[in-house]
């Protein structure tokens, strides 16, 4: 995620870790699939408490 925190280019990232530029571009979208599932849950469970606090 270095990527997208800091701001490098993914060529970069995969220079700096030995990986192929496609490597870093698929580990980049399933951790960002990763977080907005989480996000999705997050929300979900928000919006179940407060139908459920009235």
């Amino acid at each position: 995620m270095a990527c997208r925190i800091e701001g490098k280019k993914q060529a970069l990232v995969a220079s700096e870790l030995g990986l192929s530029v496609k490597t870093v571009e698929v580990y980049v979208a399933r951790a960002l699939q990763q977080v907005r599932q989480h996000m999705k849950k997050a929300g979900l469970l928000v919006l179940t408490i407060l139908f459920n606090a009235f």
